[in-house]
């Protein structure tokens, strides 16, 4: 039943009409990246604050594009005209698939545009036909089960899910970098600055087998392939950064990340920024994170 996926965006809504514009054109070309690497059918329909995408694979596809950077939360929606008596019919048939008679439930509007009727009569209405179809009982402060109806001039989207998104900015917005990348802690830090719209040139001193699973799970983030450099031989911290610094310069990229711990840290003399967003983390905090993007457990060295 479900057609659509209904994508929405975080901050990029706080900055400025040029650069917003800029950033969406952005994240939309990354998602559409992502799902042509995926070989995704689909049609992607810019909107105000959003988009929504065409799709036979609704659900897969926002599981996909909840992990593109800038975006915050995706829903596989019906799509159906604003039209009351449609919204009403459509809402009740989800309802009978996903809502028990023991079953506590909710129905939560939201509408833009001018409409004759208000969010609180759809919730009205579409929550007392629900209750006599399924003789489930509503319950607005904790249900078990949300029917959530999205109203927007002529389009309405209703869903029973929002998948939470990885936020932050898109992919690429921010500059490149080059990340050296050893274990979890290394992992966490790339993850962290491509969050921030920071493109990933990955560099490791010692066997590419050594990495490789880290590289593939911050793929899973990416909109296209990490490249990764590899130098075999074992060297000196100072002369790690003295290398990556000269990778650096011919990549076009502005500065070197590292997953270096406060305890870790010893004086290094570049001539382009170091990043170190690990410096003020606990274990805890690194951990939870890793955890979030799910990094393979064996290179865990906190």
């Amino acid at each position: 039943m479900q057609d659509t996926v209904v994508v929405r965006y975080g901050e990029l809504f706080l900055k400025s009409d040029y650069v917003r514009r800029k950033f969406e054109e952005k994240l939309l070309e990354n998602i559409s990246a992502t799902l042509k690497d995926k070989k995704f059918n689909f049609k992607i329909v810019k909107k105000r604050l959003r988009c929504v995408i065409k799709t036979d694979k609704p659900h897969e596809v926002a599981e996909a594009v909840a992990k593109v950077f800038g975006v915050v939360s995706t829903s596989p929606a019906v799509f159906v005209s604003s039209n009351l008596d449609e919204i009403s019919e459509v809402s009740v048939k989800i309802a009978e698939r996903t809502i028990k008679k023991n079953n506590t439930f909710a129905v939560q509007a939201k509408r833009t545009g001018k409409h004759e009727f208000s969010s609180k009569d759809v919730e009205v209405l579409v929550g007392k036909k629900i209750q006599e179809k399924t003789g489930a009982k509503v319950n607005l402060d904790n249900p078990e089960k949300i029917i959530f109806i999205e109203i927007h001039d002529e389009e309405t989207f209703i869903f029973t899910e929002k998948i939470r998104g990885v936020g932050g900015l898109p992919y690429g917005t921010q500059g490149k970098l080059v990340a050296l990348v050893s274990d979890l802690n290394s992992g966490v830090a790339a993850f962290m600055l491509m969050r921030r719209g920071c493109e990933i040139v990955g560099l490791h001193f010692g066997e590419e087998s050594e990495v490789r699973d880290i590289l593939k799970k911050l793929e899973e983030y990416s909109p296209k392939k990490l490249k990764l450099i590899i130098n075999n031989k074992k060297i000196p911290k100072e002369k790690m950064y003295q290398i990556a610094e000269e990778i650096a310069k011919r990549e076009n990229a502005f500065g070197v990340v590292s997953g270096e711990l406060l305890d870790d840290l010893s004086p290094v003399n570049l001539k382009i920024p170091i990043y170190r967003p690990l410096v003020g983390l606990n274990g805890d905090k690194i951990s939870k994170t890793a955890k979030e993007i799910r990094l393979i457990a064996k290179h865990i060295n906190l």
